[in-house]
C-alpha cells in the first residue's frame, strides 16, 4: 500500500477527470477481510482503509500543481528595543 503521489498545499486534485469507473474496479479488488483482520485495533482498520482509499484515489485522479506569481514579501519583525 504505497502512496503514488498525494495532492499537497502547493497542488489540488482534479475530481472532474478522475477515473470513477478505475476507482470502483481497484475497491472491489481488494481483499478487505485480509486488510481488516489483520489489524485488531479501530485505529490501524481505519489507517489501513484509509490507505487503500488513498491510493486508489491517488492512482486514477489527476492533480495539477498550484503557480504562485506573486510573492509576498515580509517586513522583518524587529523587537520594540531596536525600532
Amino acid at each position: 500500500m504505497e502512496t503514488v503521489r498525494t495532492a499537497s498545499s502547493s497542488g489540488y486534485y482534479l475530481w472532474r477527470n478522475g477515473d470513477f469507473a478505475s476507482i470502483n474496479t481497484y475497491l472491489t479488488n481488494v481483499d478487505w477481510f485480509d486488510i481488516l483482520c489483520r489489524f485488531p485495533a479501530a485505529c490501524d482498520m481505519w489507517r489501513a482503509f484509509a490507505s487503500v482509499v488513498s491510493d486508489a484515489v491517488n492512482q486514477f485522479v489527476p492533480t495539477k500543481q498550484r503557480i504562485c506569481r506573486h510573492k509576498i514579501q515580509l517586513k522583518p519583525q524587529y523587537p520594540k528595543e531596536i525600532r
